[in-house]
């Protein structure tokens, strides 16, 4: 069974099938973008270091130079930390009932949305370029009934693998409320 905290909220027989998470590459951009944000201005440093040195020497200009450079650095490490709470925080639960999505839209904000597969009326993946069909990733989209549901499972690991998954489930859970037509072997007389 998938590692997963959210087995408390699982009803009476319902079982964890798939448990996922975006891929762990889309935060490498936050990364090289963290570490260039961090890299400009100590090459900045490096290069004016005569002239900011007698800056930092100024009983005036120092202190809040000193203050300016942290708050700079706080700021890059709020950005880092938002992007790996969403990173870390969204997550696709798909079980033998129901799909569970729960996004994190921010450090304080989370929306959590579930679908059962009996309603589930179309599944299609979106790769989209050369990194996500080299590196097997994309976008798992799940539509309902109705116009406006449509889950959108971002950046998800093998996405054809996930589609594959959720079509027998769903095969499974509309063949429980399927009546057969009558004098076809095996139904009700």
């Amino acid at each position: 069974m998938p590692n997963t905290s959210r087995t408390e909220e699982l009803q009476p027989g319902e079982q964890v099938v798939l448990f996922l998470r975006p891929v762990w590459y889309i935060l490498l951009g936050d990364l090289i973008g963290a570490a260039l944000l961090y890299l400009v201005p100590a090459v900045l440093c490096f290069i004016f270091w005569g002239t900011l040195s007698s800056w930092f020497a100024m009983p005036l200009v120092g202190p809040w130079l000193v203050l300016l450079v942290g708050a700079y650095a706080a700021i890059i490490w709020l950005f880092l930390f938002r992007a790996f709470t969403d990173y870390y925080l969204n997550t696709w639960l798909v079980t033998s009932f129901r799909i569970i999505d729960a996004d994190q839209l921010g450090i304080f904000k989370r929306r959590v949305s579930e679908l059962h597969l009996a309603n589930v009326q179309d599944v299609t993946t979106e790769v989209k370029g050369v990194f996500q069909t080299m590196l097997n990733f994309g976008d798992v989209l799940v539509q309902t009934a109705s116009e406006e549901d449509l889950f959108r499972f971002e950046n998800a690991p093998r996405p054809d693998h996930v589609k594959e998954e959720i079509m027998k489930l769903v095969e499974a859970e509309k063949a429980k409320y399927r009546v057969p037509a009558p004098g076809v072997p095996g139904s009700p007389v």
